[in-house]
């Protein structure tokens, strides 16, 4: 098991209120084309807002994070 993952797979944490925008360094998404969507979508709507960074990172949207991890591989993750 990599050591930088939980162990649960549904482990979730718990947020009181919200989370502060200055505190989100980025967002994870399962492909380029809804990277795209998104970063047109965040340029519309929040234009004074500095932009986040994407990852595009597939194995945790298709199932594949789960055993990759248990394994100690490392998802793909790219920008």
């Amino acid at each position: 098991m990599l050591s930088c993952c939980p162990t649960d797979d549904q482990a979730e944490v718990l947020v009181y209120k919200n989370i502060s925008r200055k505190d989100i360094i980025g967002v994870i998404v399962k492909d380029k084309d809804q990277a795209e969507r998104e970063s047109i979508r965040w340029y519309d709507c929040l234009k004074n807002i500095p932009k986040l960074e994407i990852i595009i990172a597939p194995d945790c949207f298709n199932g594949q994070w789960s055993n990759k991890v248990r394994k100690g591989i490392v998802p793909l993750e790219y920008k």
